[in-house]
């Protein structure tokens, strides 16, 4: 593909992700993955968030890429970016080779042909990876969709999951013991001030989670999939009660530090804070909330445009083996997709982190994106983001 064309497609793509039309006349579903393995290229372009594709530079012990490099010929750059947002709309854009996805907006990418479609066979790995995981990043056609011979279409695969966590209600059990998010989103007078936040547009769904239950004349359903007064209505009742939050945390230390120093009675937390705290022998439970969590995953992608395929597909491999999958959880703090890397981890790691726990991940209501196609009334990512940085900006 000429950069000429490269570009007119990265425009329409862009012009598709926010909600306007585009002179791109390629019907969904048409590209195909490919055939057999491209020869490497000798280049990659990656964007990613933080510290999925270590380099050494922070530590010179963490390096997963330069290894990469060495094995395959393939010199990586990589573009570090900061949301998930981000990440959809630079490989929509064009430019880049592929990148780690949030599912929250892996949908959206992949409804704006800006993914390509992927041959599974092509990255061994996928196999021992959570059907659960996989799903996220998967397109099931419809019923009635059909090919011209009248045989079903299969699933199309646009992603290779790598790492995920689920969010957790933690406590000191000195001063609380919830039973509900209702206490982190609507906490108790002697609580007020002593409760965390994350700071991520995904809150709103798990608060969405609580609102199912608490307000049943919202209809929520799926709690990602909310439609604008939907959307509006659980930002409202965040909004009451945002001056009374200690702290909406994105640094990893502070759900740590607050509840480690009493700072905190309550907090939305992760498996690699309870897994700190309980580490240093500090009072600290995980609750069970009866509405159960919502959780985050991400996953490798290939732009539609990519220009070094055989690259990103060996790059894909790489990262999901159980090696990289071990160093990448350890640097991370977070659950990789592969349970193959418990074999080398650390005693208690994969327990803590429940890999590898089919029932756990069955509790898990994963984030992730809805587009037209699958909810035409629900409210874009785009929307979602703005309505959280709107509240967050609240004193």
């Amino acid at each position: 593909m000429s950069v000429l064309r490269a570009s007119a497609a990265g425009a329409a793509l862009a012009l598709a992700l926010t909600g306007c039309s585009s002179d791109d006349p390629r019907p969904r579903g048409t590209a195909t993955p490919a055939a057999s393995l491209a020869a490497v290229e000798g280049a990659l372009t990656l964007v990613v968030p933080s510290g999925y594709a270590e380099q050494g530079g922070t530590d010179p012990a963490a390096d997963w890429v330069t290894p990469f490099e060495e094995a395959t010929g393939c010199d990586v750059t990589v573009r570090t970016v900061g949301t998930a947002r981000e990440v959809r709309d630079k490989i929509a854009v064009g430019g880049y080779d592929g990148g780690l996805v949030p599912a929250e907006v892996a949908g959206e990418l992949i409804a704006a042909n800006g993914a390509a479609p992927l041959n599974t066979g092509l990255v061994p790995a996928l196999g021992a990876i959570a059907p659960e995981l996989r799903a996220l990043v998967t397109e099931k056609p419809a019923e009635d969709d059909d090919e011209d011979d009248g045989k079903k279409r299969k699933d199309v695969v646009y992603g290779v999951p790598n790492a995920w966590g689920a969010d957790l209600l933690l406590y000191d059990p000195r001063v609380a013991a919830p039973t509900s998010w209702g206490e982190v989103f609507a906490p108790q007078e002697a609580h007020r001030g002593a409760v965390l936040w994350r700071d991520t547009p995904t809150t709103l769904g798990l608060a969405a989670l609580y609102l199912k239950e608490r307000r049943p004349k919202l209809k929520i359903g799926d709690p990602f999939s909310l439609t604008r007064p939907q959307l509006d209505a659980v930002a409202e009742v965040l909004a009451a009660e945002r001056g009374h939050v200690k702290t909406v945390w994105r640094d990893g230390s502070q759900p740590v530090e607050a509840l480690a120093t009493g700072g905190a009675a309550l907090e939305m937390a992760d498996a690699h804070t309870l897994d700190v705290l309980l580490k240093g022998g500090l009072p600290v439970a995980e609750a069970a909330p009866r509405e159960g969590r919502t959780g985050w995953a991400n996953a490798w992608m290939m732009s539609a445009t990519a220009r070094h395929p055989g690259c990103m597909y060996r790059w894909m491999d790489w990262a999901t083996s159980p090696a990289i999958q071990r160093a990448m959880a350890e640097w991370k703090g977070v659950a990789p997709a592969n349970p193959e890397a418990c074999a080398t981890l650390r005693p208690g790691f994969c327990t803590a982190y429940h890999v590898g726990d089919r029932p756990y991940l069955n509790t898990v209501t994963f984030a992730h994106s809805t587009t037209p196609a699958s909810c035409e009334d629900c409210a874009d990512w785009n929307t979602w983001t703005r309505t959280w940085s709107t509240l967050t900006a609240q004193p």
